[in-house]
This record gives C-alpha cells, sequence and structure tokens, in this order.
C-alpha cells in the first residue's frame, strides 16, 4: 500500500551502502542491466517497477520509457510568514500541521476497511520510544507499521519523520525496509535497508491554509544484489507535491464521526536513469485525512475505486505528557 506511510504517499524511495547515510549527493549507476542479459530492456524495466510497487502502492501508475522526463520540475513553493491570529476563509481556517500530525512517543492509530474491522489491507501505527540518528546529528522520530497479518507488505517497517527545529515544517525522510526479498522472474534481491528521501518531503508549516501545494525535488537509491556483480545502486530523482485539498466539516469513520477534518493528497513522479532511456512512474492522489489533536484519521491510496481502498481509524490513543489519552470522535 504509500504503503501506509504519508505517502504511503505516502512515495517511496535508500541509501549507498548497508547503513544509513544522510545529506550525499547521489551518483547514477548507468550499469543496470537488472536480469544480467547483456542489455538494459523491458525486464530491467519491470525488475525495478516491481520493487518500487512494493514499498509503495500507487493510485496509478506508467511504466513508459522515455528519453526526458515530461514533468517540469516543481519550483518550490515559499513558506507563508505564521500570524498570531489564524484568519477564516470560505475553505476553512488557517491551520499549523503540527496540530494534525502527532509525534509523541506510545500514540498508537489502528485503521481497518469500514464496516468490516480489522480484517484484510488493516494495520496500526505505533510511535516508537527511541528516534533515530540519519547522521549529521539529525535525530527523527519513527513511525512503525503493524499489519493484522505477517503476509502484511509492509509489516515492521518504519516511516521516519520530524518537525524541522527552525521553521516547523513537517518532513518525511523515509522508509527503514525491514525484511529484504527476491524480485519475481529474475535473479535480483533487495537487501533489508534504509530508503532515505533527501531532501525530505515538505508537509508544510504554520498558516497553511486549503489550496496549498508545496513541491519536494529530492534524490533516492535502491541498493539491489545482482548476480555476478554484486550490490548495486540504482538512483532516482522524485518530484513530490503535497496538496491540502479540503476542509471537511464532517467525517465519518469506523470509530465514529470527527468534525474539521482537513483532506491532503500526496503525489509523485519518479524518474530513474537507465543509462539509454528513463524510467518514469507516477504515484497519484493518494489521499489522507488528518485530524487537530488527533493525527490520521483516514488513508485513502485510491481514491478512484470509489472508497474501496478507503481505510478509517477504528482505534487508537495519543501520549500527552507521557500518559494516553483514548481518542475519541469528536
Amino acid at each position: 500500500m504509500l504503503k501506509p506511510s504519508l505517502l504511503a504517499v505516502s512515495f517511496s524511495l535508500i541509501v549507498g551502502g548497508l547503513s544509513p547515510s544522510y545529506g550525499q549527493e547521489a551518483t547514477p549507476t548507468r550499469n543496470v542491466d537488472l536480469d544480467n542479459s547483456g542489455t538494459v530492456d523491458a525486464l530491467d524495466i519491470f525488475a525495478f517497477v516491481s520493487y518500487w510497487h512494493s514499498l509503495i502502492d500507487s493510485g496509478t501508475s506508467t511504466e513508459t520509457p522515455t528519453q526526458t522526463p515530461t514533468m517540469e520540475q516543481p519550483t518550490a513553493t515559499s513558506t507563508p510568514t505564521p500570524t498570531a491570529t489564524p484568519t477564516t476563509t470560505s475553505a476553512g481556517p488557517s491551520f499549523d500541521i503540527a496540530d494534525y500530525f502527532v509525534l509523541t512517543p506510545g500514540s498508537n492509530w489502528t485503521f481497518g476497511v469500514p464496516g468490516k474491522g480489522q480484517l484484510g489491507e488493516g494495520f496500526s501505527w505505533l510511535v516508537l520510544d527511541s528516534p533515530v540518528d540519519l547522521g549529521d546529528g539529525l535525530m527523527v522520530t519513527s513511525i512503525q507499521t503493524i499489519g493484522f497479518s505477517t503476509d502484511f507488505t509492509r509489516h515492521l517497517d518504519e516511516d521516519f519523520w520530524s518537525f524541522d527545529e527552525t521553521t516547523g515544517h513537517l518532513l518525511f525522510h523515509g522508509i527503514r525496509e525491514s525484511v529484504g526479498f527476491d524480485i519475481n522472474e529474475t535473479n535480483i534481491s533487495l537487501p533489508a535497508q534504509d530508503l532515505i528521501i533527501d531532501p525530505p518531503v515538505d508537509f508544510g508549516g504554520a498558516n497553511l491554509s486549503i489550496g496549498e501545494v508545496i513541491s519536494t525535488t529530492a534524490s533516492v537509491s535502491v541498493i539491489a544484489d545482482i548476480p555476478p556483480f554484486g550490490e548495486q545502486e540504482i538512483v532516482a530523482t522524485a518530484y513530490a507535491t503535497v496538496t491540502y485539498s479540503e476542509f471537511l466539516p464532517t467525517f465519518s469513520t469506523e470509530l465514529g464521526e470527527f468534525t474539521d477534518v482537513i483532506k491532503l493528497s500526496v503525489n509523485i513522479l519518479a524518474v530513474v536513469d537507465l543509462g539509454l532511456t528513463d524510467l518514469e512512474t507516477e504515484f497519484l492522489n493518494n489521499c489522507f485525512y488528518v485530524k487537530e489533536g488527533v493525527g490520521l484519521v483516514a488513508i485513502d491510496l485510491d481514491p478512484e475505486t470509489g472508497g474501496a481502498d478507503l481505510l478509517t481509524i477504528s482505534d487508537g490513543e495519543i501520549f500527552i505528557n507521557g500518559n494516553p489519552v483514548e481518542i475519541v470522535p469528536e
């Protein structure tokens, strides 16, 4: 599933070597004959896309090789200047994303398909106690995904988040893939590794408003074990946009009805340099619903299915000053 991460969006995205690094400029590897056939061909593209989609679900994807990326590189959106008093617009009040996304250790949320409880593709999020060091003194918070079944794609994986100490912006730093695996129909394996986005995806900070779009251009890489060459680095450039799309006066979940919910979507275009050509893959319209003081109350990784992929909160608690507070609809 942006894989349940905001981005599960949510997008998905790793470092040279098997230990995490941060802030290093990635260098594309042009020898990416992934199936060792002697040529870079459609099977190589299939191998990479298979891995990419195993990390992050998407509503729509394309895997058409092109000579150059068809999407223009986004221009960074300037950060609005916070004001002391939030102003109200026809689309709802301005807001601070820090009030809508909780990173206090011990906080947890459980999501399932409405009407089915803890079945199918449901999962829980748990904010872990120990921060993760991404290098150069950068400490981030880890949220672990716990699937209802051990077959769940992201069971025990972790997502890395932080609030920037200077700007207060919410930042998504990447994913810890807890278990390595083999890519079907190839001789390639992917070791357990950290998937670090550099720079991190920016979700904005204070005084946000509905309709605001925030763009990030990042470098990410995947380490693949490709016999007989051993570990190879496959580098991608990711263009991410976070859009605060709607203010919902009421929103129904498995737990009950919440008021004043904000809907945001995450889109990512990933471009991989295959040497002879580029591979583009899109992840579109991954939607997240957040409530002030609660955090995530629902996630829809493919809105075009009419809610078939919607997972809503069924249980949870927020830790305040070290004490758990049960999440109740309000």
